[in-house]
């Protein structure tokens, strides 16, 4: 192949592949923003059951959206740091921490 042949097909490659990539990227954008208000539901009835385990599985799914609203996240701090002290709630407890105020908890 010569030098003209070899590059049309590296870019050709190219283009592709980046095609690929940005409709796996908003495919991925579209699937997180449709499920954030049920993820949402869910962790505010698990904070009002109490639910440990709940909590912490649709906290996480909330806080590391992208689609996280400045309320809510201040709302998950609230109700998290009240609940720090609980085990299974430490992790989700540093991470809302780190998205609250930049920093990790020492």
């Amino acid at each position: 192949m010569d030098t003209i042949t070899t590059i049309a097909v590296y870019l050709g490659f190219s283009i592709v592949f980046m095609m690929a990539v940005f409709l796996l990227l908003w495919k991925r954008s579209v699937k997180r923003q449709a499920e954030y208000p049920v993820h949402w539901k869910r962790l505010k009835k698990a904070l009002d059951l109490d639910h440990t385990v709940d909590i912490a599985t649709y906290g996480s799914s909330v806080i590391w959206n992208e689609n996280l609203k400045q309320e809510h996240k201040k709302v998950l701090y609230r109700e998290v740091e009240s609940r720090k002290d609980r085990p299974e709630l430490q992790q989700l407890w540093k991470d809302v921490y780190y998205k609250t105020h930049g920093v990790e908890p020492m």
